[in-house]
């Protein structure tokens, strides 16, 4: 996720918050980049606790976006089959998701 400003000062200094707290480097989460008039925060491998209010704080000047963070869908990639067995007789039913530990209801 790339969140960007533009700037009327290409010197200026940002801060990037998150929920009102400072983002800070750490290791490869969080990119800060300056180009030209453009302030931009990268966000590598969003996951659910990405889920939040940005803001981008120049001085006395702030700019706030939220960001909204949602599971793909599970997907069944290999259906089930139709079975054919005698009364009394045991059944296995197999289907494969998209998602590892996906919750599944039979």
């Amino acid at each position: 996720m790339k969140l960007v400003v533009e700037v009327a000062n290409p010197d200026a200094e940002v801060k990037w918050l998150k929920n009102g707290q400072e983002l800070r480097v750490s290791g490869s989460k969080y990119i800060f980049e300056s180009i030209g008039n453009k302030r931009i925060l990268t966000i590598n491998n969003c996951s659910l606790a990405d889920d939040a209010a940005y803001t981008c704080v120049i001085g006395e000047e702030k700019s706030f976006t939220e960001l909204f963070v949602r599971e793909p869908p599970v997907l069944v990639l290999r259906p089930l089959e139709d079975q054919m067995v005698m009364v009394g007789e045991r059944v296995e039913f197999e289907c494969e998701v998209s998602e590892e530990g996906a919750q599944v209801k039979w």
